[in-house]
């Protein structure tokens, strides 16, 4: 798989894509649509493999590019965490980027922070929900030229900022992406799963003058550990030959503190010969540990970094070139051959390694052992009509093989939270979704509401398997919907795919009691909307669902200078919420059948 991912290439990737995504040859499109599809690709292929997953509805709803776009073309916030991203594709023949559209970018902020300038209707209404004085923002330039000359100079230049935010240099990191870094973000994101090599290979302890390479080894419970300083060329190096594959137990190896890795920077550059008293180090895990004290080496395979994968990313990012090479704190623990043996101790030598970080993100709950017992139960799911088998992805680095219908764990929770909760808390924040105390949604999902499971029940689970494919089928003709509506304004309305599902529990609700029970008989799937006796139905409750939500969605536009419509508001209200409840339980709508049993 490695030497595979060595030949792709993002630009013939993304004529792939495009063909498949916006269903034309990427030929035919013009430049802004070719823009367009570069963004999209990079954020369902790369961004999404490596970070926290935008959904195709908040993709739309970030999608700002046209006229008064201020220089942003997709702007997201989850929690604090805002991500502008502005996307230029160039034909092969352009020999480097125009360093006006890098001078340009860098000044995006400062565009937005001094109002000077008017944005269009969406910038606006988004950027009502960015505090700028608290928010940390991370902006992305993406093209397929080649950053060179000036541009690459623009490019390494920190832009200067106004003085009414102060600190907002500190709370901000830039990444400027041509075809080259695109080809290597793409690669890395394509091998994420696939660990790293089990050939041994031997890491050194540092060399001091006085005491020579010294080793700190310890055997607690029959378990090996050793803790040692090494040159921050090992690490930089084992980066380069491995990538992200060395992070992939890491459960939080994408998201990182910003202005926490631009001090890690700061004193790489300005302070090396500190750096191992003011940083915390790494840990890592591997397949066995050989240590030989006398010549200052320890032997690993299959090593993994289950912590501090910022201060590595941190090392490659600020390469040292200079005489002091900095010392990092190392710890490694041994465990079994096998991961997949000692995966309780795996569990929680990582969770409890990353504890000190605040945000908290799905992969946090990915391990925990009422999610397992679901991909064990998904397992077991032989889809109907089709030689598919189904694998409930739990983390974004499990492995996909052909022929598999995949659940992936982030899109599950936000259908389950949409059906049995609501479509809006989550919203805005993915920590909300996983959170497991009373405050967050985790529990609401895959608990009592207060406390999750170990394990989860038949009944719970065919409730949420049915959910899934309800969600799923609902999704695919949304987006058939969505090419062909010719209202803009319905259209708009289509962008509220969790609103729709919502709508449909709700009236499941008035005509069956208990919308979950309705449909679980339907949880192995195999069904397909309009189609057969159960695929029919379904598309009965679809247009009921769609049709609720367009209507209020239309009441509420028409009375805005009245109610103060905003589109992306409305899509995120709790009123929004509680009117299409009141509305499928009370409006004359017509009654369903009873869910058929069979086609």
């Amino acid at each position: 798989m490695e030497t595979d991912n060595k030949k792709v290439k993002a630009r013939e990737r993304i004529k792939d894509f495009a063909k498949s995504e916006f269903n034309s040859d990427f030929d035919a499109l013009n430049d802004s649509e070719r823009s367009v599809a570069l963004l999209k690709f990079y954020v369902d292929e790369i961004h999404n493999k490596t970070r926290t997953e935008i959904d195709d509805e908040q993709f739309d709803l970030g999608l700002v590019d046209g006229a008064a776009d201020l220089g942003i073309d997709f702007i997201h916030k989850d929690d604090q965490l805002v991500t502008i991203i502005q996307s230029k594709y160039r034909g092969v023949s352009t020999k480097s980027e125009d360093p006006k559209s890098i001078i340009h970018f860098k000044q995006t902020l400062n565009r937005l922070i001094e109002k000077n300038f008017q944005p269009n209707k969406k910038l606006k209404e988004y950027l009502n929900a960015i505090d700028f004085k608290n928010d940390q923002f991370r902006l992305i330039f993406i093209t397929t030229a080649p950053l060179a000359g000036d541009a690459k100079i623009e490019s390494e230049t920190e832009p200067a900022y106004g003085n009414s935010i102060p600190d907002i240099a500190e709370r901000v990191t830039y990444e400027y992406l041509d075809e080259n870094q695109l080809n290597i973000q793409l690669r890395n994101a394509l091998s994420i799963g696939s660990g790293i090599s089990d050939d041994p290979f031997e890491i050194s302890a540092y060399q001091s003058q006085t005491h020579g390479r010294q080793i700190l080894e310890a055997q607690i419970d029959g378990r090996k550990q050793c803790v040692m300083a090494v040159e921050a060329n090992q690490l930089i190096n084992l980066h380069n030959k491995f990538r992200d594959r060395l992070f992939n137990l890491n459960i939080r190896n994408f998201i990182g503190n910003t202005d926490q890795n631009k001090k890690i920077g700061k004193t790489i550059k300005q302070d090396p010969s500190n750096f191992f008293f003011f940083n915390n180090g790494i840990s890592c895990l591997s397949k066995g540990l050989d240590i030989d004290h006398k010549r200052g080496k320890v032997t690993v395979k299959g090593l993994q970094i289950i912590n501090g994968a910022q201060t590595v990313k941190s090392l490659v990012l600020n390469k040292p070139n200079g005489s002091e090479i900095p010392v990092v704190l190392m710890r490694i623990t041994s465990i079994d051959e096998h991961y997949s043996a000692e995966k309780t101790f795996i569990d929680s030598i990582t969770r409890f390694n990353n504890s000190q970080n605040v945000v908290r993100i799905s992969d946090f709950r990915s391990n925990d052992p009422v999610q397992v017992d679901i991909q064990d139960k998904f397992s077991k799911i032989n889809l109907q009509d089709t030689t598919k088998k189904v694998i409930y992805l739990r983390k974004r680095t499990d492995e996909i093989k052909r022929n598999q219908e995949v659940v992936r764990f982030e899109e599950f929770c936000k259908a389950l939270h949409s059906f049995l909760v609501d479509p809006v808390q989550f919203s805005s924040s993915t920590s909300y979704l996983f959170d497991d105390s009373d405050k967050g949604g985790y529990a609401k999902i895959f608990g009592d509401g207060t406390t999750p499971w170990d394990a989860i029940s038949d009944e719970d689970f065919q409730i949420r398997a049915a959910i899934w494919w309800l969600s799923k089928n609902f999704e695919e003709k949304i987006k058939i919907d969505k090419k062909t509506e010719a209202d803009n304004l319905k259209k708009n309305a289509l962008q509220g795919k969790w609103l729709i599902l919502y709508a449909a529990r709700c009236l499941l609700d008035r005509n069956f009691s208990n919308g979950g029970d309705a449909i679980k008989k339907h949880y192995k799937s195999g069904w397909k909307m309009g189609e057969g006796a159960i695929g029919k139905w379904y598309q009965e409750l679809y247009n009921q669902a769609k049709g609720s939500v367009i209507y209020l969605y239309l009441e509420a536009e028409k009375n805005k200078e009245k109610t103060g419509f905003l589109h992306r508001n409305w899509l995120r209200s709790n009123a929004t919420a509680e009117q299409i409840k009141n509305y499928c339980q009370n409006a004359p709508i017509q009654a369903l059948t009873i869910p058929p049993s069979k086609n």
